[in-house]
Protein backbone atom coordinates (compact mmCIF):
# COMPACT_ATOMS: atom_id res chain seq x y z
CA UNK A 1 0.00 0.00 0.00
CA UNK A 2 1.10 3.53 -0.76
CA UNK A 3 0.84 5.86 2.24
CA UNK A 4 -1.59 8.79 2.03
CA UNK A 5 0.48 11.96 1.64
CA UNK A 6 3.12 10.33 -0.57
CA UNK A 7 4.34 12.60 -3.36
CA UNK A 8 5.08 11.03 -6.75
CA UNK A 9 6.00 12.33 -10.17
CA UNK A 10 3.09 11.43 -12.50
CA UNK A 11 1.86 12.30 -15.98
CA UNK A 12 -1.19 14.60 -15.73
CA UNK A 13 -3.38 15.62 -18.68
CA UNK A 14 -4.11 19.32 -19.21
CA UNK A 15 -7.71 20.28 -18.39
CA UNK A 16 -8.20 22.21 -21.63
CA UNK A 17 -6.23 19.71 -23.77
CA UNK A 18 -6.81 16.19 -22.35
CA UNK A 19 -4.76 14.59 -25.13
CA UNK A 20 -1.69 16.51 -23.90
CA UNK A 21 -0.01 15.79 -20.59
CA UNK A 22 2.81 17.04 -18.38
CA UNK A 23 4.87 15.26 -15.75
CA UNK A 24 4.28 16.92 -12.41
CA UNK A 25 4.30 15.99 -8.75
CA UNK A 26 1.05 14.78 -7.18
CA UNK A 27 0.09 13.90 -3.62
CA UNK A 28 -1.77 10.65 -2.92
CA UNK A 29 -5.03 11.24 -1.01
CA UNK A 30 -6.66 7.80 -1.35
CA UNK A 31 -5.96 4.27 -2.62
CA UNK A 32 -8.42 1.58 -3.73
CA UNK A 33 -8.72 -1.51 -1.58
CA UNK A 34 -7.03 -3.61 -4.26
CA UNK A 35 -3.98 -1.34 -4.07
CA UNK A 36 -3.85 -0.92 -7.86
CA UNK A 37 -5.32 2.60 -8.16
CA UNK A 38 -4.48 5.78 -6.27
CA UNK A 39 -6.29 9.11 -6.21
CA UNK A 40 -4.04 12.14 -6.11
CA UNK A 41 -4.00 15.92 -6.35
CA UNK A 42 -1.63 17.53 -8.86
CA UNK A 43 0.91 19.89 -7.31
CA UNK A 44 1.78 23.19 -8.98
CA UNK A 45 4.48 25.79 -8.39
CA UNK A 46 2.12 28.46 -9.73
CA UNK A 47 0.72 30.17 -6.67
CA UNK A 48 -2.34 32.38 -6.32
CA UNK A 49 -2.29 35.47 -8.55
CA UNK A 50 -2.35 39.11 -7.44
CA UNK A 51 -5.65 39.35 -9.28
CA UNK A 52 -7.22 36.08 -8.10
CA UNK A 53 -8.32 33.59 -10.73
CA UNK A 54 -11.25 31.22 -10.35
CA UNK A 55 -8.75 28.42 -9.52
CA UNK A 56 -6.94 30.23 -6.69
CA UNK A 57 -9.34 29.24 -3.86
CA UNK A 58 -8.59 25.58 -4.64
CA UNK A 59 -4.80 25.91 -4.31
CA UNK A 60 -3.74 24.55 -0.92
CA UNK A 61 -0.30 25.89 0.10
CA UNK A 62 2.33 23.34 1.01
CA UNK A 63 4.22 25.32 3.64
CA UNK A 64 6.74 22.52 4.26
CA UNK A 65 7.37 21.76 0.58
CA UNK A 66 11.11 21.16 1.06
CA UNK A 67 10.49 18.38 3.59
CA UNK A 68 8.27 16.66 0.99
CA UNK A 69 11.15 16.57 -1.52
CA UNK A 70 9.79 19.39 -3.70
CA UNK A 71 12.28 21.86 -5.15
CA UNK A 72 10.17 25.06 -5.13
CA UNK A 73 7.21 26.58 -3.28
CA UNK A 74 4.15 24.50 -4.15
CA UNK A 75 0.36 24.25 -3.93
CA UNK A 76 -1.92 21.20 -4.18
CA UNK A 77 -4.81 21.64 -6.63
CA UNK A 78 -7.76 20.45 -4.53
CA UNK A 79 -10.23 20.81 -7.41
CA UNK A 80 -8.45 18.18 -9.53
CA UNK A 81 -8.56 14.72 -7.99
CA UNK A 82 -7.03 12.39 -10.58
CA UNK A 83 -6.72 8.60 -10.55
CA UNK A 84 -3.70 6.55 -11.60
CA UNK A 85 -2.90 2.89 -11.70
CA UNK A 86 0.08 2.51 -9.39
CA UNK A 87 2.20 1.21 -12.28
CA UNK A 88 2.01 4.73 -13.81
CA UNK A 89 3.58 6.45 -10.84
CA UNK A 90 6.88 7.56 -12.36
CA UNK A 91 9.06 8.28 -9.32
CA UNK A 92 8.67 8.68 -5.56
CA UNK A 93 9.58 12.20 -4.42
CA UNK A 94 8.75 12.29 -0.71
CA UNK A 95 6.09 12.49 1.98
CA UNK A 96 4.06 15.59 2.90
CA UNK A 97 4.38 16.92 6.42
CA UNK A 98 1.31 15.98 8.47
CA UNK A 99 0.23 19.66 8.81
CA UNK A 100 0.18 20.14 5.02
CA UNK A 101 -1.63 16.81 4.58
CA UNK A 102 -4.21 17.73 7.24
CA UNK A 103 -5.08 20.98 5.42
CA UNK A 104 -5.49 19.09 2.13
CA UNK A 105 -7.73 16.43 3.65
CA UNK A 106 -9.89 19.09 5.32
CA UNK A 107 -10.27 20.91 1.98
CA UNK A 108 -11.46 17.68 0.34
CA UNK A 109 -14.28 17.12 2.86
Amino acid sequence: MIPIGSVFLVSVAYEDEPETSKERPAVVVQQDEDGQTVYALPITSSGPKDTPSSYDPYKIPLFLWRSAGLDKPSWAKSNQVVSFETRYLVRYIGQLHRNDLRRIMEALQ
